[in-house]
């Protein structure tokens, strides 16, 4: 049986419902977000506590 396949919009956000700006402001804390992840593990590295 083959499942219908979706298109994405490039944005996950929109493409769960919310509008395009708010969809906008979710991309952009969730890339802060991996950014600041990112930054905080790579400071670990080296700077072992």
């Amino acid at each position: 049986m083959k499942e219908k396949m979706t298109k994405s919009s490039g944005n996950v956000f929109v493409d769960l419902g919310y509008s395009p700006d708010e969809a906008a402001i979710l991309q952009m804390r969730a890339d802060i977000m991996a950014d600041l992840r990112k930054f905080c593990a790579s400071a670990i590295r080296v700077y072992p506590i």
